[in-house]
């Protein structure tokens, strides 16, 4: 989007500034005494504007160039189209707002997604200045780009996550709890190499359990139904359960993992999720550390904000996959590199879980040198009823 964007705005830009030229031109030309040499000028200024134009024209995207009172002072047959359409569908002030600047100032930009509803349709939209080689403002480009069979694409991707994921969870649940009853039968016990063997089955079936709740639980968020239930939350408490509940494993790999938990007023939020975030976050720092490594755990106080911090002595993250960490199913290079499992769902989880909070999420990290994951979230009033609707990607209806 981004892309198109400032292609259009240096275009336009400069069709801008061949119309100036040409109005200029016009005026030396009626007292100048070389007028072979304002000829030439005038040319070159009309073939410059007219190559521009014709670039602009045979762009995909619809194209606009608005002036200061957002009137349209060009645009390309692709927006012409759009825009005659949707206004016989959705009215000239549906028009209007998918051209509005949302309240961004002149220098600012917009990014996000506008929908058409009567028309059915869902644009990228891009809007911001533009400027011409004096830098004066000569107006606002608006760039739009079609993406709803890629939304619908995704729909239909998370449908069948959520459907998949469904199915599995009843025969897998099942599974291990007839797993249960078998190693729990003291009156037909089962001899040792068979317990070991039913240990791996229960292993298995509760990890891929766990995969699919994390499918499910994706496929909500992407739909828009991830739902909090607020309460006041002791975050130092759930903080020491995630810690004890991950100190087997950190123990097994003989990995030092430290807790410093500061004191903390109630906050609000829901529990539950607030756990999960902790756990996965926990697990990952294990996941990513090497045998006598070190894993922090702190949660403190501070400007109106819970602040929870998980570090690790690991490989680190490269700094060109930090911006990605997030996506559903990215995999880092150390995962992948070291076999570790996952599908790349933990993060994604749990950063729709904070903003679900209005909290926020961030990492550091340099190769080689760990990796800190900071977590704040406010600790302000409850979350309104049915809080924690995530998913819509910014998207604005018109």
């Amino acid at each position: 989007m981004a892309r198109h964007g400032q292609a259009g705005g240096f275009a336009l830009g400069a069709l801008a500034g061949a119309s100036a030229a040409l109005a200029f031109a016009r005026r030396r030309a009626n007292r100048a005494e070389d007028r072979a040499e304002l000829e030439r000028a005038l040319r070159t200024a009309r073939e410059g504007a007219g190559a521009f134009r014709s670039v602009i024209d045979a762009a995909p995207d619809p194209i606009a160039l608005l002036d200061a009172t957002g009137a349209v002072r060009f645009e390309n047959p692709a927006m012409r189209s759009v825009r005659t359409a949707a206004e016989r569908a959705d009215g000239a002030e549906a028009v209007r707002r998918a051209f509005a600047s949302n309240g961004a100032g002149p220098d600012g930009e917009v990014r996000d997604e506008i929908e058409l509803p009567r028309r059915g349709r869902l644009y990228a939209r891009y809007v911001g200045p533009v400027r011409d080689d004096r830098d004066e403002l000569v107006g606002r480009l608006v760039v739009l780009r079609d993406v709803t069979g890629e939304r619908e694409a995704d729909r239909l991707k998370d449908e069948f996550f959520a459907l998949v994921s469904h199915e599995f969870r009843t025969p897998l649940t099942s599974v291990i709890g007839y797993v249960e009853l078998v190693l729990d039968d003291e009156e037909d016990p089962v001899s040792a190499e068979h317990r070991h063997f039913l240990g791996v089955v229960d292993r298995n079936a509760t990890r891929l359990l766990r995969l699919v709740g994390d499918l499910l639980f994706a496929a909500q968020v992407e739909a828009g139904r991830l739902q909090l239930e607020p309460a006041d939350v002791d975050l130092g408490r759930i903080t020491r359960e995630a810690v004890e509940a991950a100190r087997p494993l950190a123990e097994d790999r003989r990995i030092e993992l430290v807790a410093e938990i500061g004191g903390l007023p109630p906050i609000r939020g829901d529990g539950d999720r607030l756990g999960q975030v902790l756990d996965n976050l926990i697990s990952n720092a294990l996941k990513f550390t090497d045998e006598g490594g070190r894993v922090r755990v702190s949660v403190a106080s501070g400007d109106g904000h819970a602040v929870i911090e998980i570090s690790d002595s690991g490989p680190g993250i490269a700094p060109e996959e930090l911006d990605r960490l997030f996506e559903r199913f990215f995999r880092a290079r150390a995962a992948t590199d070291g076999a570790i499992p996952g599908v790349g769902l933990g993060l994604t989880i749990v950063r729709a879980i904070v903003e679900a909070h209005e909290g926020t999420i961030s990492v550091a990290s340099q190769p080689g040198a760990g990796a800190t994951f900071r977590v704040e979230l406010p600790c302000g009033p409850a979350l309104p009823a049915g809080a924690g609707r995530a998913g819509d990607g910014g998207r604005v209806p018109l």
